[in-house]
């Protein structure tokens, strides 16, 4: 089994997951109005958009060198608690932002239309948003030794942090640390543009729709035999939602509930989605729950961390799981085992288990 040991978090609500914790376990958002301005879908003039930016430290960056700043916050909060030489030895996973699909999504069709007889196009990411390497610089520079690119993988979107995870614990049970992170930022220009493009954001939806944020998580996974242990990696399973956003078809959350269905029978969960507040993955994550039983007995405990640092993108279920963490550590947590949720605007979802240590 593999236990975490280490974590680090950076959001609107601190530069550091203690405080970030207790903010959010407190019921404390901090929505501001971002620089960037979008068109009243009504009267077009130009309106703010209401986000969850990352205050002070990260003011001033744009584009890839502000997600670079983010990720250098998020390890030196990680740096507080892992030991120096456990960084310089460990595998590093790291989750990074997906790349916006090009194209809006579809319009939801008419019910009493003919059924359409072809599948929609998949829409084409756009461009990266940043490069892997940049990343393994800022570590390198951080940690202040290599990283060598054979022990530094990059992973994709809301899924991809999950993803590392598995990676990391099947690591770490042959006796090889990880340090696993996703970073984000749905407050930059570009990203505010495509997301008021694409119709998602709350602020121009007309009643709707997600509030950007921007994070980085890191945490460190390690062997059974560790320091003591600040949660412990359970199950975990991927999927695929064929009727997800961009396909213009009625969200039925088929993806996600056999993702949660395959995992292995067990106690209580505790879910932490990252629903973010749009249609969309509101009526996903409706469906879901009906569809199976373990989501229906927890869903009167849910977290949801977007009501409190907006959307985070990428660094969603990371979020989620440094949340959950600290809510084992104070003894708040509403069950022995937090279960992971995350959706990505296209197909791929995971799940994952998280057990108190």
């Amino acid at each position: 089994m593999a236990t975490l040991t280490a974590v680090g978090l950076v959001t609107s609500l601190g530069h550091d997951v203690v405080t970030a914790a207790a903010a959010a376990r407190a019921g404390i958002v901090r929505p501001a109005p971002l620089a960037t301005l979008v068109a009243d879908p009504e009267t077009n003039d130009p309106q703010p958009v209401t986000g969850h930016p990352v205050d002070g430290l990260a003011d001033g960056f744009e584009g890839a060198a502000r997600l670079l700043r983010l990720v250098e916050l998020g390890l030196a909060d990680l740096g507080r608690s892992a030991p120096a030489e456990t960084l310089r030895r460990a595998h590093w996973l790291i989750a990074l932002p997906e790349p916006l699909p090009t194209a809006p999504p579809l319009p939801l069709p008419d019910p009493d239309a003919e059924p359409e007889v072809d599948p929609p196009e998949v829409p084409v990411p756009g461009p990266a948003r940043l490069d892997a390497e940049r990343v393994r610089a800022v570590a390198e520079r951080v940690i202040g030794a290599p990283v060598p690119p054979s022990r530094f993988a990059a992973f994709e979107g809301r899924t991809g942090f999950v993803r590392a995870l598995g990676h990391a614990q099947h690591l770490a049970e042959r006796g090889t640390p990880c340090v696993v992170g996703a970073v984000d930022s749905l407050v930059d220009r570009d990203a505010v543009t495509a997301l008021h493009e694409h119709a998602r954001l709350l602020a121009t939806t007309g009643g709707a729709g997600l509030e950007p944020g921007e994070a980085s998580v890191f945490v460190v996974v390690e062997g059974d035999d560790a320091r003591e242990p600040l949660g412990r990696i359970g199950a975990g399973a991927l999927g695929d939602e064929p009727d997800h956003l961009y396909t213009g078809r009625p969200a039925l959350g088929r993806g996600l509930a056999r993702a949660v269905g395959s995992l292995p029978a067990g106690p209580a969960v505790w879910p932490v989605s990252d629903c973010n507040g749009e249609p969309f993955r509101s009526a996903e994550w409706g469906h879901a729950v009906v569809a199976d039983e373990r989501l229906r007995e927890g869903v009167g405990r849910t977290l949801y961390p977007a009501t409190a640092v907006g959307d985070t993108g990428a660094a969603s279920a990371g979020v989620g799981l440094a949340l959950a963490l600290r809510a084992f550590a104070r003894g708040y947590a509403p069950a022995p085992s937090a279960l992971l949720l995350a959706a990505e605007a296209l197909g791929p979802r995971a799940v994952l288990t998280v057990d108190a240590p």
